[in-house]
């Protein structure tokens, strides 16, 4: 019955702010079942990255999974300024957040979000070592 529930729940157009609305509330909903992997399910349908990657590096602590939905859902910065080829697309601040907090051990400095890129990091510092 509830896989029933939410497979008719899935057929639902979510580009329609109606769906949008309702994937969101159920996604909070899914969150307090404690539901996890669902309720970000829903936040990606309710078009709300940042709830769903929370979810999942918060609840799930899925470092892994929250890079490749961070990096399957956002859109390539070059393809936004219509610059760049195919092998040297910028990806956007979400995927580089976590991979800079949560891989490198570093804030992620969004001051330079559209330009910046993570190979301005210096590859002869730990990023896991405590300053001294």
């Amino acid at each position: 019955p509830r896989t029933q529930k939410m497979a008719t729940f899935l057929k639902h157009d979510f580009s329609e702010a109606r769906w949008k609305t309702a994937a969101k509330k159920n996604a909070f909903v899914l969150l307090g079942q404690q539901r996890y992997e669902d309720a970000a399910a829903f936040f990606l349908l309710a078009n709300s990255l940042e709830d769903a990657l929370e979810i999942l590096l918060k609840y799930c602590k899925d470092i892994q999974l929250a890079l490749v939905v961070a990096r399957l859902y956002e859109e390539p910065q070059n393809a936004m300024l219509g610059t760049g080829s195919d092998n040297t697309m910028e990806y956007n601040i979400c995927f580089k957040r976590i991979l800079s907090s949560y891989i490198l051990g570093r804030p992620y400095d969004s001051s330079d979000a559209v330009t910046g890129s993570l190979r301005t990091i210096r590859y002869d510092d730990d990023p896991f070592q405590s300053a001294r």
